[in-house]
């Protein structure tokens, strides 16, 4: 079983993979990041509650 940091390395994976492709996203460098880690964060937390 994962622990908890290859879980959220792999949902940071994936909200990257998707804000990169996201047209709309107009974020870059360390916004860009930040808003990575905090979509990453939510949705760790959401996963938890379950």
């Amino acid at each position: 079983m994962k622990d908890n940091d290859e879980i959220k390395l792999d949902i940071f994976a994936q909200v990257h993979e998707e804000l990169c492709n996201d047209e709309s996203c107009n974020l870059q460098g360390e916004d860009f990041y930040r808003e990575v880690a905090r979509r990453t964060e939510i949705i760790f937390n959401q996963r938890s509650e379950i």
